[in-house]
Formats: C-alpha cells, sequence, structure tokens
C-alpha cells in the first residue's frame, strides 16, 4: 500500500523565522547604539514588526500543522490495516510498526501547538508588553515607564535583543518537532 507522503508543518517555515527574520530585527537595533536618539523608535518599530509577522504566523500555522496530522494520523489508520507495510524500511526503534511512525508524525507535528502556549508564550508576552511599553511613552518615558518595570527591561533596548535572542532559540526548538515528524512520516512509508 502506498502512502500519501504529509508535507507536515513546514519546518523550514518555521525555522526561517529564526534564521532570517529574527536576525534581521536584531541587526536593526544594532545599527542604533543604545542610548542614542533613534534607538528608541528603532526599538518600537523592531517589535512592531515582531508583532505583525507573529500573527501572520499565529493565523495560518495552526491550520497547517492540523492539516498536516491529519494527513499522518489518516496513514497511520491506512497503514494499521495493510499486511504489507506492517515493518518500515528504515526503523530507528525496532519494533514499531510502519502505522505507529506515522501516529507518532501526526503528534509530533500537533505538538508545536502546546510547546508555544508553555515555553515560547511567556517570551511573546514579555516581547508585546515591551512594544506596548514603547507605544505608551517611548522605552524609558514617563507613561512607559511601569510597563518597562513590569517586564523588567532596561534602558537602551538591550533586553529587546535578549528577547529577541531567546525567542530565536525557542523557536529552533519548535520547528523540531515538525521536522521530526517529516521524518516519522518517510519511514513509515
Amino acid at each position: 500500500m502506498q502512502c500519501a507522503h504529509p508535507s507536515s508543518s513546514p519546518p523550514g517555515a518555521i525555522a526561517s523565522f529564526s534564521l532570517a527574520f529574527i536576525p534581521s530585527l536584531v541587526s536593526h537595533l544594532r545599527a542604533h547604539p543604545p542610548n542614542s536618539p533613534t534607538r528608541a523608535a528603532a526599538e518600537a518599530h523592531s517589535l512592531s514588526i515582531f508583532r505583525h509577522v507573529y500573527g501572520a504566523g499565529k493565523a495560518s500555522a495552526p491550520l497547517i500543522a492540523m492539516a498536516s496530522a491529519s494527513l499522518c494520523f489518516g496513514n497511520a489508520y491506512r497503514l494499521r490495516n495493510s499486511a504489507a507495510a506492517l515493518v518500515p524500511t528504515y526503523a530507528l526503534v525496532q519494533g514499531l510498526a510502519s502505522w505507529q511512525y506515522a501516529l507518532v508524525a501526526g503528534v509530533l507535528n500537533l505538538a508545536i501547538a502546546p510547546f508555544t502556549v508553555l515555553v515560547i508564550a511567556p517570551t511573546n508576552e514579555l516581547l508585546f508588553a515591551r512594544e506596548e511599553a514603547c507605544k505608551v511613552g517611548g522605552v524609558g518615558g514617563q507613561e512607559g515607564e511601569e510597563k518597562v518595570k513590569a517586564v523588567e527591561v532596561r534602558e537602551g533596548g538591550g533586553e529587546s535583543e535578549a528577547l529577541f535572542r531567546r525567542w530565536m532559540w525557542l523557536n529552533f526548538a519548535r520547528a523540531a518537532f515538525p521536522a521530526l515528524g517529516a521524518v516519522a512520516a518517510w519511514i513509515a512509508c
């Protein structure tokens, strides 16, 4: 029985945020030295772009993950009833049948959701609060001071860079789930 190869949640698309997008934001911030008159505007701009691009990903990624997982689960169901595909050609774990690899692939594709909520969301909230503080009164501005203190950030925006770097590495970890799911789906079929 032939298997439909799911496209998987595109780990390359997820990883591209960490490979290109976040480094671009950090580079933009570094072009404006701390405590310079342009730093606050650069930081506000970078944080605003982050929110916009993150929102676009948040709107599409769950649907892609669910569609991909559905294909994997469908393959698992079909393979479970197929005598021809009981043992995968390239087994990483002895004793697992092809349908079980397909099932693992589906679960790995869905794993990005709880990882995002439990691990990445706290960093997102800090970045979003930092953006709000910049909007309200600028970094260190009178009106934004309380929000800045609430997220424990330093003057000059160094914390935004650190938060962007933390998000970058967490996002690399998130990209590993669908990448491993693609490997499991390939083994299954």
